[in-house]
């Protein structure tokens, strides 16, 4: 009999599966392995380290929540954010815990979070000079630069002053 043959998509899966359920903590190869019906050696085969897994898995869930900041819940396209992220976390809060609440090593789900959800939201407001650029790149980094530079609230009071002066 031929031996199954998972890939890193199918690994992150079964992971996300079991963070959607208990978070973090429970995250194992042995449990991803059960999720699986199959041995730890694909967990193993196909990454490094438990962390490069449960980095994996954020960026998986980072998507999710990702889309559905886009689905149309209103007309408004900040409101349709709000309403996804909110969602996310009244249906998910386990795997919204462990993207936002627990602490990050190598990963940081919020500032990638932060850069995408602001690139999206330019159409929606006035150019800011000096943080937001009309290439949408450009953008991206610049916000993420200034998002690990600082905290997430000294960027939101940037933002907020810049729009505010009618810039």
């Amino acid at each position: 009999m031929r031996k199954a043959v998972y890939t890193q998509e199918d690994i992150v899966k079964a992971g996300l599966e079991l963070v959607r359920r208990g978070g973090l903590r429970a995250l194992s190869a042995r449990r991803v392995a059960e999720v699986l019906g199959a041995s730890t050696a694909p967990v193993y085969s196909n990454f490094a380290t438990m962390e490069e897994l449960a980095n994996a898995i954020k960026r998986a869930a980072v998507q999710e929540l990702l889309t559905l900041t886009h689905q149309p819940h209103a007309d408004d396209g900040f409101l349709n954010m709000g309403v996804g992220i909110l969602k996310f976390v009244w249906d998910w809060p386990e795997l919204y815990a462990a993207l936002f609440l627990e602490p990050a090593r190598e990963y940081d789900p919020g500032v990638d979070l932060m850069g995408i959800l602001v690139v999206a939201a330019v159409p929606a407001v006035p150019l800011i000079p000096g943080i937001l650029a009309r290439n949408s790149m450009r953008t991206a980094r610049s916000v993420t630069f200034l998002a690990r530079a600082s905290s997430a609230d000294t960027v939101s009071t940037t933002m907020h002053s810049s729009c505010a002066r009618g810039a």
